[in-house]
């Protein structure tokens, strides 16, 4: 049930710094009930996997800047904020790149400073 499923999952890592809104938005929209009475993930694995995939994560090749305005965000506790790489494929496509507080789901653990980012950017752009 969603009821167990936030019992079980509310205090795991990857869900422990979600505000609460957040985490009962994932409760609801991320899961599906099932025929069986249970719930499941909204998303099937494939699909998720194919987001990774696609992921612009390779905009280092071209050595050249994006046509457009681009913002590359990422987290203090991330494991992206500790390496060059993101630093680095910000300044190759042009993009304006920014760390922000939390960790990996930081949309998720700051969700009003994150939008309140993108929407400021958008703004300016």
């Amino acid at each position: 049930s969603r009821e167990q499923a936030y019992e079980k999952l509310r205090n795991k890592r990857l869900f422990k710094d979600f505000t609460e809104a957040s985490f009962q938005a994932y409760i609801e929209h991320g899961l599906v009930d099932t025929d069986n009475g249970k719930v499941t993930l909204a998303i099937d694995l494939e699909t998720e996997l194919a987001l990774f995939r696609t992921a612009p994560d390779d905009l280092w090749r071209y050595r050249k800047p994006l046509a457009m305005p681009g913002l590359y965000l990422t987290a203090e506790e991330s494991e992206f904020a500790s390496q060059p790489f993101a630093a680095r494929l910000s300044r190759t496509a042009g993009m304006e790149y920014k760390v922000l507080k939390g960790g990996h789901l930081f949309p998720q653990e700051h969700p009003a400073e994150t939008s309140q980012i993108i929407a400021d950017w958008l703004a300016q752009h």
